[in-house]
């Protein structure tokens, strides 16, 4: 009984420790800069458009756009995660940190082999935004290769 009665002491005061201690930064690389989790600072960003059509592409055709977007916050702006949602679109975007009023870039490459019909695509962008998610879409009409 004795035991239990300090063993259950003992586990309350280390939960009391863990509960009352200040968390650990927690550091995170995103290219070439170390940014502290949690002392993250919010910006905002405008896009020039968040939609394009490539129009009528052929079948095996390899298309490309940028959508060119400005820090117009206070702070940097930092890409955390630039994720399509389909393996046929690679995205290449500005990994550096990017101050206020400078532009930042991001570049999908569609490959249209295979995707025959209307296409509608999406590229989830996060970022230390406000909001934290913007969405990019295009559209492609795919045109079977004769």
């Amino acid at each position: 009984m004795k035991h239990a009665v300090v063993l259950i002491t003992c586990s309350l005061l280390m939960a009391l420790v863990a509960c009352n201690s200040t968390p650990k930064q927690q550091e995170k690389t995103v290219g070439e800069n170390t940014v502290l989790n949690d002392s993250v600072q919010l910006s905002t960003i405008q896009f020039e458009h968040t939609d394009f059509d490539f129009g009528k592409v052929t079948e095996g055709e390899i298309v490309e756009h940028t959508y060119l977007f400005t820090n117009t916050g206070e702070h940097d702006v930092l890409l955390r995660e630039v994720k399509p949602s389909c393996g046929c679109t690679t995205p290449n975007f500005t990994k550096t940190a990017i101050k206020p009023g400078e532009q930042g870039k991001i570049t999908v490459k569609f490959d249209s082999k295979g995707r025959v019909g209307n296409q509608n695509k999406q590229i989830s962008v996060v970022a230390n935004t406000k909001p934290s998610l913007t969405i990019l879409r295009f559209t492609a009409q795919v045109r079977e290769n004769k």
